[in-house]
């Protein structure tokens, strides 16, 4: 591989991967212990039970990744106790178990008897976890304790760029050659690997799913073999014989720590795949700018790309990003020199990142986009090629002002004119002192102004030099600008004049509140007067002679050395006064730092160590810095010995304030377990000797623990459980240490839970010794349960089954899933019902009001009950109706007379039922033509009868109403007599019928020229329209709609006449009745079209409209697509289709 590799051509990694390396923080180990508790059975003999303990030398906390780490065997206080060990890697995996038959199996862990430990090998990044159990003899047992260690070690990463060449497809044939692309790595370390490292340290393998044949990168240097060398990268031709998935796996491998990282590719191989299928399209991941900011780097949108043809197609392909300036031909001189070689353009970027440095008036910046995917880039072709246009490049910010150290010693001169500023030393960086301007002080003060500096987008500093001013802005009156400083020279003050790189002052001669700007202004003519500016307040007899108050916290007492001591940023606020009240603020910016130095310093020297840090002397204090991962914090590594951690703080007085907190340095070597003893006699053999019950106060025992010399170094923890390993709330702990000895005492708990609860006291001292001490408390359940109901119900149908809300029954919190509940309906009043306690189904009977309840019983036989409850039970279901006969399939009868006396028709009976209440009321209605009610004779046969007036359509109702006024009602419509239609003849064609109309033509119908005939008699249309059926509808109407199914109105002043304003087809319906109502219609089509010359300029206007609006909606880019594609033919004017029929 490495011989072959070798031979490659070297590639410069073009990116810069960013890689952030883990970085764990000291953890806690109790901070939230995790406990799996050995539940004690009711049977217990408690007389007999003696809670165990533990203890561990050294106990690890942290560990690095690869690096053996010694984990304790742990030691019991009985020797015929039995120590179970497990051991879990970060996912939660048992690496180790002592209790194993044959601990050979365990290829991280070894049992280490010489040094009585379990030597850990991790190899993996995360926390692993001890559990350790006590297992005895006469119930002697000890809950398992869980101690974390934490490993901190970063893998490699391997990553890819997103824009290349080289590209993966999802699904590809056997047409092409898939050439890989090389990885970027970044090492374990967080330094990026070069690119011939990574290629000796890298492994490709490809495998097909069809055969199962992997092959391996380290072969490529054979001939014939199916990967190949090209160019510096592995490649390969799919070439299975069947349809199938080829897996390319990237393993890398540090190497320094032997750690490995892989990437996994699929790719889908079908033979049959054709890409010339593929009509790509694409989004952009952004918006286009439509202008840029001239200096200011702009990150043009990426491209993804897909298949319009089939959206489940990844695709992935590569674009060519092209930026270059244009000068206009009148301006091309200005730029003549930094023209590309025998081009009329600047080569701006070759990226999608772009900073313009050419002003537009001078010319405009085309931004070329070349997309090409996987199958067109083998073959060199592009998929589509983007063009923007981008005119609007400007200078729109304003310089940003800072007020900073004197820098004259950074200032440029022109080597000919030493008093020209041709600009700033490249490697200065301006030094903020804004402190330096004080917010308060008295009437004439000689306040010294900082010098000032600025920083613009495009405007070179020297091109700013004479617009950097510092402006005293009174509360009325004119500003002036501070162009002198009174300092020494010569041995004498004077007022003399100064640059902006230097110092001024300024003297405040009159009260009042005064605005200091720091002001500049770039070639653009951007003025910035309110980016940087002060406020001070003068006023007569003003004193500050009170130092800024410090208040320092979170410094810990003690560390060990090479340890990080990290702390909160102390608050500095400099206060008009030193009692309570005094909340003004004086000096809103100050000037502070931050230092520690070692041994012992008396308070002047450690005053004039600050003084000699103020005036950039060496000193012995050193700088803390501000923490890197917190900025709220400060941090530093602690040294071999004591430090004293010093903040100090002046204000524009120069008052100085100081706080000191000492941290004690541990370096001591303990191998020796902290020592618990207790002289409490409420508990007998680890057990809580009285009973309690729910609710009350469980005080916990006192603990003495002493640990040698080391005792001031020791840390306690008491944790309490329950039966189910939740943590219980201690209360009241109190940890005093004194005398050589640590104290625990007053702690307590609430036993809320009836059952076991475990107490654990868990000691370690400063060599990472831990003991455990436990106790058994045990509480009886005395309190009833709660009752807690799913949903409540308010009304039901009488009738109708349902099953009653379910209730959850709960002891603290906690579902009790054995215990007994019923539902009870109390009262004397509940109509009747049928309910089944065991399915909770309910059935009311008869309509009313229920009252019901809920009682539970836990184990202990403890009750509850909740309620009560009501519903409503209606009736709300309507009766139902059936007929003899379907009167649907008889719905015409004959008009006939027996002399002069119409005979009656007959309709079918029916039934009507309610199961639930029975039917109070029913009857059957007959409506005319005109919805006047007609008698109704019920027949003895069951049926009904009523005697018709006139032809038409008749209504029939059918209506039943139950007990509880529910009513149901069934219509039906028979017609009766005349059942023929009408027919329509339509005279006149060309008036009342027309073909075509042209745009805006008169539509003019004549009803006297259609003819109504029925019945033997005949009549105009014209008659009918004032005409009307048995039933009050006109016997003959007219509408004409449009094109879009839209009415068209008659004209004004005008009955039948109608104007056609748009293009397309019309309907005129016209609708015939008789007397019965009877219809017939008849609908006739016009097609309206535009005229000759309105044809022509609508085509050439949408035309131009569709120009404008492109320029429009993009705001100032222009848009060119460029690709080729066969045209499509002209489609054909409505004026074309006219002339074609005219001939």
């Amino acid at each position: 591989m490495k011989n072959c590799i070798n031979k490659f051509t070297k590639i410069t990694l073009k990116c810069l991967t960013v890689f952030a390396i883990l970085a764990v923080g000291f953890l806690g180990i109790f901070s939230a212990p995790l406990m799996n508790i050995a539940k004690l059975m009711a049977e217990t003999d408690y007389t007999q039970f003696v809670a165990a303990g533990l203890k561990l030398l050294n106990m690890p906390k942290s560990a690095k990744l690869n690096q053996v780490v010694k984990v304790p065997f742990g030691k019991s206080d009985s020797s015929s106790d039995v120590i179970n060990t497990k051991i879990l890697n970060p996912k939660g995996e048992v690496i180790f178990d002592n209790f194993a038959q044959d601990l050979t199996i365990y290829t991280s862990v070894v049992k280490n008897d010489t040094t009585k430990t379990y030597d850990l090998t991790p190899n993996k990044v995360g926390t692993y976890k001890v559990q350790y159990s006590v297992e005895g003899a006469t119930n002697r047992n000890l809950a398992v304790q869980e101690y974390k260690i934490v490993v901190t070690g970063v893998k490699p990463v391997i990553s890819f760029e997103e824009n290349t060449k080289y590209i993966i497809p999802s699904v590809t044939n056997g047409s092409y050659q898939i050439v890989l692309p090389n990885p970027l790595a970044v090492d374990s370390q967080g330094y990026e690997v070069a690119e011939d490292k990574v290629l000796d340290n890298l492994e490709i393998t490809v495998k097909d799913s069809y055969t199962n044949t992997s092959y391996n990168s380290d072969l490529a240097i054979v001939d014939d073999y199916f990967i190949k060398v090209v160019d510096g990268h592995y490649a390969f031709t799919p070439n299975a014989e069947a349809d199938c998935t080829y897996t390319v796996t990237y393993t890398y491998t540090d190497i320094s720590t032997g750690l490995t990282v892989s990437e996994v590719f699929e790719i889908n191989y079908e033979k049959a795949f054709d890409a010339n299928s593929i009509d790509l399209g694409f989004k952009f991941n952004g918006s286009m700018p439509d202008s840029l900011e001239l200096g200011v780097e702009k990150t043009l949108p990426t491209v993804s790309v897909y298949d319009n043809n089939d959206s489940e197609l990844k695709l992935e392909a590569y674009t060519d990003v092209n930026v270059v300036f244009v000068p206009n031909s009148t301006n091309a001189s200005k730029y003549e020199s930094l023209l590309d070689d025998g081009k009329d353009y600047i080569t701006v970027a070759t990226s999608n990142v772009v900073t313009p440095m050419y002003p537009t008036t001078d010319g405009t910046y085309k931004i070329t986009y070349k997309i090409s995917d996987f199958y067109n880039l083998s073959q060199n072709k592009v998929n589509k090629t983007l063009v923007y246009t981008i005119n609007d490049v400007k200078d729109s910010t304003a310089p940003k002002t800072y007020a900073v150290k004197d820098y004259k010693d950074a200032i440029v001169f022109d080597t000919q004119d030493t008093t020209k500023v041709v600009g700033v030393k490249e490697d200065y960086e301006p030094v903020e002192v804004e402190y330096m301007i004080p917010t308060k002080v008295a009437t004439g003060t000689e306040v010294y102004l900082p010098a000032i500096f600025a920083k613009d987008n495009f405007t070179k500093y020297e091109n700013m030099l004479s617009s950097l001013k510092r402006v005293i802005v009174p509360e009325s009156g004119s500003n002036t600008t501070v162009t002198t400083c009174y300092k020494e020279v010569e041995g004498t003050m004077q007022r003399v004049t100064v640059s902006p790189y230097e110092t001024a002052s300024y003297k405040f001669e009159t009260p009042g509140t005064y605005t200091v700007r720091y002001e500049a202004k770039d070639e653009a003519g951007k003025y910035n007067y309110t980016g940087l500016n002060f406020t001070i307040v003068v006023e007569d007899g003003f004193v500050d002679e009170v130092a800024p108050k410090i208040t320092m916290t979170g410094v810990p007492s003690t560390s060990k050395p090479g340890e990080v001591v990290s702390f909160n940023k102390p608050k500095v606020v400099d206060y008009i006064g030193t009692s309570s009240v005094d909340t003004d603020v004086v000096d809103k910016k100050l000037e502070i730092g931050y230092y520690y130095y070692t041994g012992s310093m008396t308070l002047d020297t450690l005053k004039a160590e600050l003084n000699k840090v103020k005036n950039n002397e060496t000193s012995t204090l050193v700088e803390i810095k501000e923490d890197e991962k917190d900025s709220n914090k400060l941090s530093f590594i602690a040294p071999e010995s004591n430090v004293t951690v010093v903040a100090v703080a002046y204000d524009d007085s120069n008052n100085q304030s100081i706080e000191q907190r000492s941290i004690s340095i541990v370096n001591i070597v303990d191998t020796t377990a902290p020592v618990i003893s207790t002289t409490d006699t409420s508990y007998v053999n680890g057990l809580l000797s009285e009973n309690l019950k729910q609710d009350e106060i469980i005080n916990l025992p006192s603990l003495v623990v002493t640990d040698g010399e080391n005792a001031d170094y020791l840390e306690g923890h008491v944790t309490v459980v329950d039966k189910d390993g939740n943590s219980v709330s201690v209360i009241g702990a109190k940890y005093t240490i004194s005398n050589k000895a640590l104290s625990i005492s007053n702690a307590r708990f609430v036993a809320t839970k009836s059952g076991e609860y475990t107490i654990n006291y868990t000691i370690n001292d400063i060599g990472g010794n831990y003991v455990v001490k436990s106790y058994i408390v045990s509480v009886t359940d005395t309190k009833a349960p709660t009752i807690e109901v799913d949903s409540t119900v308010t009304t039901v149908e009488v009738g109708e089954t349902f099953t009653m809300p379910t209730i959850t029954v709960k002891d603290n919190g906690e579902v009790l899933t054995n215990a007994y509940s019923e539902i009870r309906f109390v009262g004397d009043n509940n109509p009747s019902y049928r309910f089944n306690n065991g399915t909770k189904e309910f059935t009311a009977l008869e309509a009313g009001v229920f009252t019901y309840e809920y009682y539970a019983k836990d184990e202990a036989g403890n009750e509850t009950i909740s309620g009560p409850y009501t519903f409503t039970a209606k009736d709300t279901i309507n009766p139902t109706i059936e007929l003899d006969r379907d009167l649907n399939a008889d719905k015409h009868y004959p008009l006939e007379k027996e002399g002069d006396v119409i005979k009656a028709i007959y309709l079918p009976g029916f039934t009507a039922e309610d199961e639930l209440n029975g039917i109070k009321e029913t009857k059957v209605e007959v409506l005319s033509p005109s919805s006047k009610s007609l008698t109704v004779k019920a027949e003895n046969d069951g049926t009904y009868s009523f005697v018709p007036t006139v032809d038409g359509v008749y209504t029939i109702v059918y209506t039943a109403i139950d007990n509880a006024n529910n009513q149901t009602k069934d219509e039906y419509l028979i017609k009766i007599g005349d059942n023929t239609v009408p027919s329509i003849v339509i005279n006149n064609q060309d008036v009342n019928a027309p073909s075509e109309l042209k745009i805006n033509s008169t539509l003019e119908l004549d009803l006297s020229e259609i003819s109504v005939s029925d019945a033997g008699t005949t009549k105009t249309a014209e008659d009918l329209t004032s005409e009307y059926t048995n039933n009050g509808v006109k016997m003959f109407t007219v509408k004409v709609t449009g094109p879009d199914g839209s009415t068209i109105s008659v004209n004004d002043g005008a009955e039948y006449e109608y104007t056609l304003s748009k293009t397309g087809k019309y309907t005129i319906t016209y609708t015939a009745r008789d007397k019965a109502g009877n219809e017939e219609v008849i609908k006739k089509y016009v097609e309206v079209y535009a005229d000759d010359s309105n044809s022509v300029i609508s085509s050439e206007t949408w035309g131009v409209v569709l120009i404008v609006v492109s320029l429009a909606i993009l705001g100032g880019v222009v848009i060119y697509f460029i690709k080729t594609r066969d045209k499509k033919p002209t489609a054909k004017k409505l004026t074309d289709k006219k002339d074609n029929k005219n001939d």
